[in-house]
């Protein structure tokens, strides 16, 4: 064993541990990124990983920040715990088979899955890994050579996730695309997913499973604390709401005339904003939820001491076109 996949194995078994240390996860994401950038030779400075690429189902992030979000702490850690698991049961429902991933927008470095290659064999885990950024795909092939990869793959496309045509070998078990914002903004999340499962001939899993956008008032602040009052939940993305999002764009009442949400009084003094919160349901008992990551920083709506008159009414509508995300008017 190499001295990278030696430091990768210690990485990822801290990452993986039921025991949640906040210090060993920051020290250990902290290590996985200073060892990616280290085998692939990865130089924050070069300009040209600073382009994000537009897409009609939304923006790809540039390969820096792909690379950076290894260091959102808590994301890394939960996602990799409810991979690990997700696969776990996968294999026991298929004995003696590997259970074949496709994996929607990898970055540079594949960050959910390439540690996972620690705990599995290629008898055990397959992958196919797909990403529409060339500067991205070079840091990616550099990581799959340094960290010997090659036998868990099945292939590695350069794509648009939101146009691919999934080939029979590309058949998944569970299918993983992390490519969101708070409150499904900007990137290409939704389209992604509704475009690639609907032609998944046997149900993978879905990782992650739900991401649920609710509108809520909230109070108080990190260091005090937060008091959130859940008014209603506006958006729930799973492989249901998928499956009619690619029967049609507007197949739900939030993307097609969007849904009321209604103060009929000024709330308590003590909630001073109407915000979007997002909570991410990634597998089994692995989830991220208020604030937790950056995935789930909560999107201000309304500042109650801006609204004068009383009721008021908020109409949230959620747009899957290029430019995802809500369009909130007030009325």
């Amino acid at each position: 064993m190499t001295e990278p996949i030696q430091q990768l194995t210690s990485i990822t078994a801290t990452l993986v541990s039921p025991v949640l240390d906040y210090s060993a996860v920051l020290n250990a994401v902290a290590a996985l990124k200073n060892l990616f950038y280290t085998a692939t030779g990865f130089n924050e400075e070069d300009q040209s990983n600073w382009h994000p690429i537009q897409t009609e189902g939304g923006v790809a992030i540039d390969t820096l920040s792909a690379a950076f979000c290894i260091t959102d702490m808590m994301r890394t850690k939960v996602f990799l715990s409810g991979l690990k698991e997700a696969i776990e049961e996968r294999l026991t429902q298929q004995p003696g088979k590997p259970v074949t991933l496709f994996y929607a927008g990898t970055g540079p470095f594949a960050t959910l899955v390439t540690p996972l290659t620690t705990l599995f064999s290629p008898a055990q885990l397959q992958l196919v890994l797909l990403e529409i950024n060339k500067n991205s795909l070079a840091y990616l092939q550099q990581t799959i050579q340094q960290f010997a990869l090659a036998p868990h793959i099945i292939d590695v496309v350069e794509a648009d996730a939101t146009t691919y045509i999934l080939p029979p070998h590309h058949q998944p078990d569970i299918l993983v695309c992390e490519t969101m914002k708070p409150a499904l903004a900007k990137e290409p999340q939704v389209s992604i997913v509704s475009h690639l499962l609907p032609q998944c001939n046997r149900q993978p899993i879905l990782i992650p499973e739900k991401i649920d956008i609710s509108v809520a008032l909230v109070s108080g602040m990190a260091e005090t604390g937060y008091t959130i009052k859940h008014l209603q939940t506006l958006l729930t993305f799973s492989a249901d709401t998928a499956a009619r999002f690619a029967t049609h764009t507007n197949a739900l009442p939030v993307s097609s005339t969007g849904i009321a949400v209604t103060l009929s009084h000024r709330p308590d003094i003590s909630f001073t904003r109407l915000q979007l919160l997002t909570s991410i349901h990634v597998f089994s008992n692995h989830s991220l939820g208020f604030n937790e990551c950056g995935l789930t920083i909560p999107v201000r709506v309304a500042d109650m001491d801006t609204i004068n008159t009383w009721p008021v009414s908020f109409i949230f509508q959620y747009n899957t076109g290029s430019a995802p995300g809500f369009i909130i008017s007030r009325k």
